[in-house]
């Protein structure tokens, strides 16, 4: 009972087939990949048919930081909004998120991973993200 929550199902267009399920798991939504599409080579003549809302950047994402009285507030540039991101300091991973619509995550720093980000900030070292 404690466990029933909504779920969002994002489906193919063209064959109806369901791609993703969508659910809030605490703080945290989680993207469920249903029937993930295999990496290997397509037959000659078939079109690779990537989503178009996935978007796959290897590089460094800059993010800004608002520091408030019980919260940090993390902001991405709007081109990575609701993507799962992984948070560096110096080549170190602090922890991983998800960005939201507005392409933010509101980190509590009564959280573990939130004390542990202000530390890394504080200390001046290099804090960036990278795609999931």
């Amino acid at each position: 009972k404690d466990l029933a929550r909504p779920v969002v199902e994002v489906r193919n267009f063209k064959n109806d087939r369901l791609e993703y399920e969508i659910y809030n798991f605490g703080n945290d939504v989680v993207i469920n990949p249903i029937n993930p599409r295999s990496s290997g080579p397509k037959p000659k003549g078939q079109k690779s048919r990537g989503s178009s809302f996935k978007k796959k950047n290897y590089g460094k994402i800059d993010l800004e930081f608002d520091i408030q009285k019980d919260k940090i507030l993390i902001k991405a540039d709007s081109q990575h909004a609701s993507q799962n991101i992984e948070i560096y300091a110096d080549n170190q991973q602090i922890f991983t998120g998800s960005l939201s619509r507005n392409s933010e995550i509101s980190l509590s720093l009564s959280n573990k991973d939130g004390r542990k980000l202000l530390k890394e900030i504080d200390r001046n070292k290099d804090v960036y993200a990278k795609i999931k």
